[in-house]
Parts: structure tokens; C-alpha cells; sequence
């Protein structure tokens, strides 16, 4: 995730990285669109991963009420949801972004507006 300080500070470098992670992804997945599944052997300085199997992960998210979603659903009264990853959080400015689109931030939950306070 990057953040993004109330100064509008954040880690160029990092951002970065993450643009560089993310279209190499997507090179492969329109290589998979346009060519059809790869083998090992395209693959051939590719890592190699022993006694794998497939596992979930946390990753950070936004959950909330949400309004005005494209989705009727999720916008749905009483509903609370979980965002998809959380990639650039900057609550100074108002807004996420998360994996699938931008959020405006609205009021915190009442647990968060004391962030970053020392409780005794």
C-alpha cells in the first residue's frame, strides 16, 4: 500500500516498483489472452517453488458502508463492505484507491478517528 502523508509525501521509488509489477502482469495476462496458456518452458530462468500448494492471504482494505457504488449491491442500505486491495491510501486528501477503483473517504469509523493516539 502507499501512502500518502498529509504533507503529500509518499515513496517515489515504491510507486515505482508497484507500476512495474503490475504491467508485467499484464503483459502476461494479455500474453495469455492473445497466445494461449505458457509452459515451464517458456519459462526457463523461472524460479522454482518445492512443495507448494495454493494459500490465502490478508491483504489491507477499506471496509465500510459505501454509496454511490456502479454495483446496486454493494451500495445496498446496512450493507458493509470489503474493498478489494488497498493500494494508495491518502484520508488528508479524501480518497483510496483501491485494486478495482477510487473511493472518496467519508467519515472514519468512530475507532479510527483516534488513530495514531496513544491510549493509557
Amino acid at each position: 500500500m502507499i501512502m500518502i502523508g498529509p504533507d503529500g509525501a509518499f515513496d517515489r521509488r515504491r510507486v515505482e516498483r508497484e507500476i512495474e509489477r503490475l504491467e508485467s502482469l499484464a503483459r502476461d495476462l494479455r500474453r495469455l489472452l492473445d497466445e494461449g496458456p505458457s509452459t515451464a518452458a517458456d519459462y526457463p530462468d523461472a524460479p522454482v517453488i518445492h512443495g507448494w500448494r495454493a494459500h490465502p492471504i490478508q491483504v489491507m482494505c477499506l471496509i465500510g458502508a459505501v454509496s454511490g457504488h456502479p454495483d446496486p449491491l454493494v451500495g445496498k442500505p446496512g450493507r458493509i463492505t470489503a474493498t478489494s486491495d488497498l493500494w494508495v491510501f491518502d484520508p488528508a486528501r479524501g480518497l483510496a484507491r483501491t485494486l478495482s477503483r477510487v473511493y472518496r473517504l467519508g467519515a472514519p469509523h468512530r475507532d479510527e478517528s483516534a488513530a495514531g493516539t496513544s491510549i493509557h
